[in-house]
């Protein structure tokens, strides 16, 4: 009796089969491990941008005290901080923490165990009198599509 179709020929030895599998092995290793770096890298430049844009923020927060444009760092504040404390308070507390020939200096931005934003900032007064200051930062939105999102000051804790 005749089989009704021939059968396919065999490959006796199985190499084919065997490089085929350990080429596809080797790149799909090589696809996921590029897709880590680039995650990677994706996060490091998100820490990165976030961190710049608190130090702007900061810089320009400290820099109109230092000038004393109590107002104008009252304003560059979040809408919640300012609800929080009068203009009268903000003055006085700052007056105190930031007397004239204060020097300052920022660290990078940090994150508290509640995932909030701070930049830490040590002030340097006249008689070499070290405070710390964290300033609690809160990201913005951008105010138009041309705009980039950004950061303000929305708090402070002294020690």
């Amino acid at each position: 009796m005749r089989a009704p179709f021939l059968a396919p020929p065999k490959d006796r030895n199985n190499t084919r089969l065997a490089v085929t599998i350990v080429v596809g092995v080797v790149v799909l290793a090589l696809c996921g491990i590029g897709a880590l770096f680039g995650l990677g890298g994706l996060l490091s430049w998100f820490e990165r941008d976030m961190n710049d844009k608190a130090q702007v923020a900061a810089t320009a927060f400290l820099g109109e005290i230092e000038a004393g444009d109590f107002d104008g760092a009252y304003q560059s504040m979040c809408p919640e901080a300012r609800d929080a404390v009068s203009p009268q308070v903000f003055q006085s507390e700052w007056v105190l923490l930031f007397p004239p020939g204060t020097k300052y200096g920022l660290d990078r931005l940090s994150y508290d165990e509640d995932g909030n934003q701070f930049v830490p900032v040590v002030l340097t007064g006249g008689a070499e009198q070290k405070r710390s200051v964290d300033l609690h930062m809160k990201s913005e939105p951008a105010e138009s599509e041309d705009d980039q999102a950004g950061m303000s000051v929305c708090g402070w804790v002294a020690y």
